[in-house]
């Protein structure tokens, strides 16, 4: 499934909106709600959807840029995360990704791929690079019989 450029823009957009908006800070610009806002502490749980590439610097900064706003608030917000490619990467890591997510390690496995990116500067679409990712986080076992599964398949689709 290819997602386009403008649907990623504006889920950047709001989750950075949704950032600034939750420590106080007005964001500057033209932009417009595209649907309706519930009243203010009107939800009980928030569900955050957060579209992210592995290799895009974009995502991997929102991970820290949001930890405080999952620690203020907790199991009031639940995300899930959907990981994409962009044209021509490979789609190791994102099969490694939900194995581990199967596991119940989906944040240790997103965290451990992004790290590998952007602390280690390897290349996460080489299969050695990721077997070793999955090796490393325990779940060699699971990704050697599970990685190439028709579940695997169609959550990559």
């Amino acid at each position: 499934m290819r997602v386009p450029f403008k649907l990623l823009a504006l889920f950047a957009l709001a989750s950075l909106s949704l950032a600034l908006t939750a420590f106080g800070q007005e964001i500057q610009g033209s932009y417009e709600t595209i649907g309706p806002l519930p009243k203010a502490h009107s939800l009980d749980v928030v569900h955050l959807e957060e579209f992210l590439n592995f290799t895009c610097p974009h995502c991997n900064n929102f991970r820290e840029v949001a930890k405080p706003l999952f620690t203020k608030y907790g199991k009031r917000v639940q995300t899930t995360y959907v990981p994409i490619l962009f044209r021509g990467q490979a789609d190791y890591p994102l099969r490694l990704y939900f194995i581990g997510e199967r596991a119940g390690r989906a944040e240790e496995i997103k965290d451990l791929i992004f790290d590998a990116t952007f602390r280690y500067g390897v290349d996460i679409y080489d299969p050695k690079i990721v077997s070793y990712l999955a090796r490393s986080s325990g779940l060699a076992d699971q990704y050697a019989q599970e990685a190439n599964a028709p579940w695997v398949g169609e959550k990559i689709k």
